[in-house]
């Protein structure tokens, strides 16, 4: 159930007149806008962002050492993820 149908006098409004009654921006809005806000932090150098990005960089790495003992080059890596 979506949080708009919880104001009773609107209930049994179709979502867009709902959103529009409360003044709340759509689902697609807020997920661009998530998007943005993002790809912003990414061009900032956020350091939230640059961590994450470190630990993944670690863990591929990790994935690629156990390839490497199984007999396997780190290159297949890329393919099978």
């Amino acid at each position: 159930m979506s949080a708009t149908k919880l104001a009773i006098s609107i209930k049994n409004f179709t979502y867009k007149d709902r959103l529009k009654r409360l003044k709340l921006p759509t689902h697609k809005y807020r997920r661009i806008r998530g998007d943005m806000i993002e790809v912003y932090k990414i061009l900032t150098n956020d350091s939230r962002v640059k961590l994450y990005l470190e630990q993944q960089q670690y863990l591929f790495r990790q994935r690629a050492g156990r390839l490497n003992q199984k007999g396997k080059s780190p290159s297949k890596l890329a393919i099978i993820i």
